[in-house]
């Protein structure tokens, strides 16, 4: 660039050609700054990661960029969470996952719903389809992944709940579906009998009707 500036004016001596100097600075300010504003927006920084935002409203994708603002996340999902403790919630075409912060899906992007992540499980749903407002799945089998992947709980609760020291409530399939309690390992320490059960994290105790 200094090549290409020396030919109009003497870089060593700018003030001989303050007009010239300063319009050639201009010009490659704003190619610098078009380089890094290829994204319609970005987030503040969360686990060294940013989201940023290419496209128009209501097509926008999303991704990732690093401190150095290299992209380390292809810009191509239609939702993205912030990082929590390296893992970071994505959803595309309708369908919901985790992503490390190298953009290795550590939950593939195929399954109909994954909630957040409660003492290292997170609640993730197939089969089912949308509510009425296109957001939580209705008519699907639950079960309970860990942050590698893993399986550890079945698909075959029809709803779950996060878990809160070491316990989960649950609720069973069919049209007489009750509730009950498992433990991580997803043993149900509670057998599925009840209509309603509310758990108290403060007390550790549960009412159960």
């Amino acid at each position: 660039m200094n090549a290409i500036i020396s030919q109009y004016i003497d870089i060593k001596n700018p003030l001989k050609d303050m007009k010239k100097y300063l319009f050639f600075m201009c010009v490659l300010l704003s190619v610098q700054l078009s380089a890094q504003t290829k994204y319609v927006s970005k987030s503040i920084y969360i686990e060294d990661r940013a989201i940023v935002k290419i496209g128009a409203h209501p097509d926008y994708k999303y991704g990732f960029v690093d401190r150095d603002g290299n992209e380390v996340i292809a810009v191509k999902y239609d939702g993205v969470e912030d990082f929590n403790n390296g893992l970071a919630r994505v959803s595309l075409n309708h369908k919901y996952g985790y992503v490390d912060k190298h953009g290795n899906e550590i939950i593939p992007v195929i399954y109909t719903f994954v909630k957040r992540f409660s003492e290292g499980l997170v609640e993730v749903a197939i089969g089912g389809e949308r509510d009425e407002y296109g957001d939580m799945p209705i008519n699907s089998e639950w079960g309970y992944m860990n942050t590698k992947g893993e399986l550890i709980i079945p698909f075959k609760y029809d709803a779950t709940s996060a878990f809160e020291n070491g316990i989960a409530i649950v609720r069973g399939g069919g049209n007489d579906s009750k509730e009950g309690l498992i433990n991580i390992k997803g043993e149900e320490i509670t057998p599925l009998k009840y209509d309603r059960i509310d758990y108290e994290e403060e007390t550790g105790l549960a009412k159960i009707t």
